[in-house]
C-alpha cells in the first residue's frame, strides 16, 4: 500500500490519495457521502429553522396589522365620539340662542305695545297742553302764553 502525499494537496487537512490504492478511494468515497448528508441534514435544519423563523415573522406581521387594526379603530370611535360631542354642544348652543332670540322677540313685543301706549299718551298731553294754552290766552291773554313759553324756555323744557 502506498501512502497518501501529504505535500500535494493544496487544501489543508487533507491528504491526497493515488489511484492505485482502492481502501482508500472507498473511505474518501464514504467520508464523502457521510459529509453530503450532515450538509443535507444541517440543511433541512436550517430549512425548518428558515421557516419557523418565517412563521415568527409572518405571525409578528399579523401581530402588527392587528395592532395597526385596534389602533385605527379606536382613532375612528374617538372621532365619532369627538363630532358627537360637538353635534351634541352645537345643538345645545342652537336651543339656548333660539330660546333667547323668543325671549328678546317677546320684549321686543312689549316694548313696542309700551311705546305705543306712550306716544298715545304724548299725544293726548300734546292735545290737552294746546287745549290749556287756548284757555290761558283767552282768560289771561297772549302776553300771558308769551311770558310761559319764555319761562318754559329757561328751563329748557321746549
Amino acid at each position: 500500500m502506498r501512502k497518501a502525499n501529504q505535500n500535494s494537496n493544496p487544501i489543508k487537512g487533507e491528504q491526497a490519495y493515488s489511484s492505485d490504492d482502492s481502501s482508500t478511494s472507498e473511505e474518501q468515497i464514504s467520508s464523502l457521502t457521510s459529509l453530503d448528508e450532515n450538509v443535507s441534514s444541517s440543511q433541512d435544519d436550517r430549512s425548518h429553522d428558515d421557516l419557523k423563523f418565517q412563521k415568527f415573522k409572518l405571525s409578528l406581521r399579523s401581530n402588527v396589522i392587528l395592532e395597526d387594526y385596534e389602533e385605527i379603530r379606536n382613532e375612528k370611535r374617538k372621532q365619532a365620539n369627538r363630532a358627537k360631542r360637538s353635534r351634541l354642544r352645537k345643538q345645545k348652543e342652537m336651543k339656548e340662542l333660539e330660546a333667547i332670540t323668543n325671549t328678546l322677540r317677546e320684549e321686543i313685543s312689549i316694548l313696542t305695545m309700551q311705546m305705543k301706549t306712550l306716544l298715545e299718551d304724548c299725544v293726548a298731553l300734546m292735545e290737552e297742553n294746546a287745549s290749556l294754552m287756548d284757555e290761558l290766552e283767552k282768560q289771561c291773554g297772549p302776553e300771558a302764553v308769551d311770558d310761559l313759553e319764555t319761562a318754559n324756555s329757561y328751563r329748557g323744557d321746549k
